[in-house]
């Protein structure tokens, strides 16, 4: 596969599969967890796991209460907390550019018109947005999110901003 288009699009078909895998492995009921899933959660599992001398098949307890915790923590700098939809006005705070330097960041990127280019957890479109503007009406901009109210809101941010 060549750059372009179809480079981008492959990864945004992978980006999406990745996205909705959580969605997939959820049992019919939604929220309510299977028999198996429920005995992982209460500590210890069994997982059947092949001999290498003899060749038969052994049952081995593992233990899911050593998985480790998650990090909060990543070279010196604290990891931000997941942003709920309910929060969304504070990604757009008139103070962000200042204390983040967003434009820079954009500005690195080396975006040109034409570029089709992913906000990969786009919220609200704040970066989303300039990208566009970046990209021209000859360029595309992905935009994915989880939350199907951030993708509202990034539409009606669209619409105000023409």
């Amino acid at each position: 596969m060549r750059g372009g288009l179809s480079a981008t699009v492959w990864w945004l078909a992978v980006i999406l599969a990745a996205l909705s895998l959580p969605v997939l492995a959820q049992s019919p009921g939604g929220s309510q967890e299977s028999a198996s899933q429920a005995k992982n959660a209460q500590g210890a599992s069994r997982t059947k796991q092949v001999d290498k001398q003899t060749g038969k098949q052994n049952s081995k307890k593992t233990d899911s209460s050593k998985i480790p915790e998650p990090l909060t923590e990543y070279m010196g700098r604290r990891i931000a907390q997941t942003m709920h939809f309910q929060g969304a006005p504070w990604l757009i705070r008139k103070t962000r550019e200042r204390e983040e330097n967003a434009s820079r960041m954009r500005q690195e990127l080396r975006l040109k018109p034409g570029m089709v280019v992913c906000d990969l957890g786009c919220g609200n479109g704040y970066h989303t947005l300039p990208m566009a503007r970046m990209v021209g009406s000859t360029g595309r901009v992905f935009a994915v999110d989880i939350q199907p109210q951030m993708l509202y809101m990034l539409r009606q941010n669209l619409e105000a901003q023409g």
